[in-house]
């Protein structure tokens, strides 16, 4: 209940869950969010880059339409003030994060992906295949991670980049090491 949702301002674009502790949180935070509601949303495969996106109260979303309307499956409505951040950037990245001694793969924002990973990859609008330009990530996030770490790193496999692709033709654009 203390927390917030994020969502894009396009139909069937994913709902995102900002974490609060029950605090305000950072402007950066709320930025970052968007940024993934919208580069996760359907903007992405369209070639569009910017969309809004706005964060509500959970007690705002409901499935339940008012009196003499209905929603259909899967949708949602939002009830109340919505709280937009307007004209975002679609942006993202993708690196190799170190949690409790287990190198884990990040998808997200580039300041968000930038400010836990050691190694990284930024990511764009392309006409790259996921398949192909997840291998490409792989490659780049094992050659540039360290030598203590990299046997930690062959088993991470194509498929678990891809799923942390936007939907799309996606590329890399610049790699980032230690």
């Amino acid at each position: 209940p203390q927390d917030l949702v994020m969502h894009a301002e396009v139909h069937g674009a994913p709902f995102f869950v900002v974490k609060t502790s029950g605090t305000q949180p950072k402007s950066e935070t709320l930025l970052e969010a968007a940024q993934a509601c919208v580069s996760y949303s359907r903007l992405w495969k369209e070639g569009i880059h910017s969309g809004d996106a706005y964060w509500v109260r959970p007690e705002q979303v409901t499935k339940s339409a008012p009196p003499g309307q209905y929603l259909t499956k899967g949708a949602f409505m939002i009830r109340g003030t919505r709280n937009y951040l307007r004209g975002v950037e679609l942006a993202l990245a993708v690196g190799l994060a170190t949690h409790d001694g287990k190198l884990l793969l990040m998808a997200g924002p580039p300041s968000a992906v930038r400010s836990r990973c050691q190694v990284y990859t930024e990511l764009r609008q392309g006409r790259g295949s996921p398949a192909e330009t997840a291998r490409r990530i792989l490659a780049i996030l094992r050659n540039r991670t360290p030598q203590m770490m990299r046997a930690q790193s062959l088993r991470i496999t194509v498929d678990d980049v891809i799923q942390l692709l936007p939907p799309g033709g996606v590329e890399t654009t610049n790699s980032i090491s230690p």
